[in-house]
């Protein structure tokens, strides 16, 4: 229903988590949160006669699995609000079907159990089936994948050599939402976790860089003030994001408000990218670009597979250019 009415163009739609009548167990009531937290319209809702199912009146591990289903959500704000933006604009899907991501694939015309989260490059495929610990993501043979939680490439394989379509097998346990992230893009997250989203407006924001074989990615962000029209008069920011050729990552805002309220914070605190596919590597210090200023700063090996600019002090309304 969720991906047919965002196919029909409308997006905003989600259906109550963990379903409005009944009791349902709790494997389901864990399965249906980290299914639901990706719907355009995220809302647990049930009616009257139903146990109360608040997160708070659960035990762990289920509390903890739901939990953060939930936070996860919030710290993909800044993707899923620019997502909605595009879909404003363009009547794109948000919960994006595999062929509109991939027309060119007739195959997945009939893919109805994983999506793309608008241009983000996020490729979900919720656990339906009760008693489920391993799954399989159907992907394009010649594209790059990454594991979402901890950036490790991952491999297609296929039965059929000459097949375009090819799949990764991807652990699904309870504390496993199986999700990849795309190579050749990059998102916007926000890591700090607070009460509300209205508090979020005033942390900084995380970009995740995946690259493609080339070592090339891209991505975007819209923010505005989330409460009024103003941005119908051009008080909104959208920037856009480039990794080119494993050498260097720039940002350039192509609209910025006249009134910097109406975006919120913007400094980039923080740029995550996947090294693990790449030959190529970063040392131990980059050197940033700012409105005229050039200076180094401190890179971390965080794990095999990802190296963290801690710190760059660059801002989404602004230009800058960071060189490996």
């Amino acid at each position: 229903m969720v991906l047919s009415s965002n196919a029909a163009g409308m997006p905003f739609i989600g259906a109550d988590i963990a379903g409005f009548l009944g009791n349902p167990e709790d494997e389901l009531i864990i399965r249906w949160y980290q299914a639901g937290l990706w719907y355009p319209f995220f809302r647990a809702h049930a009616s009257n006669d139903t146990i109360r199912r608040e997160p708070f009146l659960f035990k762990d591990p289920m509390r903890s699995y739901v939990r953060n289903a939930i936070q996860l959500r919030y710290h993909l704000l800044p993707t899923f609000y620019t997502a909605f933006f595009k879909s404003n604009q363009h009547g794109s899907p948000i919960m994006k079907p595999m062929i509109f991501e991939k027309p060119k694939y007739t195959n997945f015309a009939a893919v109805d159990d994983q999506f793309y989260v608008g241009d983000s490059g996020i490729l979900v495929k919720p656990i339906t089936e009760k008693n489920t610990s391993f799954t399989k993501i159907q992907v394009v043979a010649d594209d790059v994948y990454y594991d979402f939680h901890d950036l490790k490439p991952q491999q297609a394989v296929s039965d059929n050599d000459t097949s375009p379509i090819k799949y990764i097998g991807v652990e699904a346990g309870l504390d496993k939402i199986p999700v990849l992230l795309e190579g050749g893009h990059i998102i916007t997250r926000r890591d700090t976790l607070r009460k509300s989203s209205v508090y979020y407006r005033n942390d900084p924001y995380t970009l995740v860089v995946a690259p493609d074989a080339s070592g090339n990615a891209n991505g975007d962000l819209y923010a505005d003030d989330g409460k009024t029209w103003a941005h119908k008069n051009g008080q909104y920011l959208h920037s856009v994001f480039s990794l080119q050729d494993f050498k260097h990552i720039s940002g350039n805002a192509t609209n910025v408000p006249s009134n910097q309220e109406a975006a919120g914070n913007t400094l980039i605190d923080k740029i995550v990218i996947a090294i693990g596919n790449n030959n190529a590597s970063i040392g131990d210090t980059v050197k940033v670009n700012r409105s005229g200023q050039q200076y180094t700063v401190n890179v971390n090996k965080t794990s095999p597979f990802e190296a963290v600019i801690t710190h760059p002090m660059v801002y989404a309304n602004e230009t800058w250019q960071i060189d490996f």
